[in-house]
């Protein structure tokens, strides 16, 4: 339960978008299922923005391109209710059950 915890208190980190406008992630909802860490957003933007996610595990931080991540992250997001992504954990770290990690998030415009 506490990667759950460290989901919902660093999902909402975000660098700010290049343009005037900035994009947000609100309501966060991470939950967990039997074999994966889901966790569903909202993106406030005026623009599809660019979501990135890095994870820390036992102190080396990996991108998502090092990660089982699939979904509404890692490419241009359209802004919207309930995005979607959903973490592989178990083929990452087959010893997930217990794992403690950090996940931090950026959105950022596109020129």
């Amino acid at each position: 339960m506490k990667n759950i915890l460290a989901i919902l208190s660093l999902l909402s980190a975000l660098v700010p978008a290049l343009s005037a406008s900035a994009a947000e992630i609100i309501n966060v909802s991470p939950f967990r299922t039997d074999q994966n860490i889901v966790v569903e957003y909202d993106l406030v933007s005026d623009v599809p923005v660019m979501v990135n996610v890095n994870i820390s595990v036992l102190g080396v931080t990996y991108n998502q391109n090092q990660l089982s991540l699939e979904g509404d992250v890692g490419k241009l997001v359209q802004p919207g209710k309930t995005r979607r992504f959903t973490w592989d954990a178990k083929q990452d770290f087959p010893t997930w059950q217990g794992l403690e990690f950090t996940l931090r998030s950026s959105a950022q415009q596109l020129r």
